[in-house]
């Protein structure tokens, strides 16, 4: 189905293709047997200006589009260049804040630590008072029943 379609197609572009290059060679071959008229020599001198400044016309207006496409893309771009920029920066103040929160955590760390040892050594002294409480409640009582 399609090789059929596309086959057709390309013979019915060939066709067109020869037709216009013999319209084109029997005009050369008029032009260079000196068979037209000075009219109409002056008729395709005319017309071949015409397609010549509508050619220029059409390049100008692909060379301007294409300038503007390269400016839109320049703009874009420098748009994208500044919103990385800011969302790097502030990428970096949210990573300071993190490294202060870190910063932070570890000394609040520390300072349970501390804590830690600090209420060991009130549970050793602590525990070394109670005996020596006992031993002076002891040492009274003997006094006491020595005295007594």
């Amino acid at each position: 189905d399609m090789k059929d379609v596309i086959s057709s197609s390309g013979k019915r572009l060939s066709l067109i293709a020869e037709n216009q290059g013999k319209a084109l060679q029997i005009l050369v071959e008029n032009i260079n047997n000196q068979k037209v008229s000075r009219k109409e020599k002056a008729v395709y001198v005319f017309i071949c200006i015409c397609i010549l400044l509508l050619l220029s016309y059409f390049l100008h207006l692909a060379w301007t589009s294409l300038l503007l496409i390269r400016d839109g893309f320049l703009k874009q771009l420098s748009n994208l260049f500044a919103d990385q920029e800011s969302q790097i920066s502030q990428l970096n103040v949210r990573l300071e804040n993190v490294e202060q929160m870190t910063t932070q955590f570890k000394v609040v760390e520390q300072l349970g630590t501390r804590l830690e040892r600090v209420e060991q050594l009130v549970g050793q002294t602590g525990g070394q008072l109670t005996d020596i409480n006992n031993q002076l409640k002891s040492n009274l009582a003997k006094l006491d029943k020595l005295t007594a």
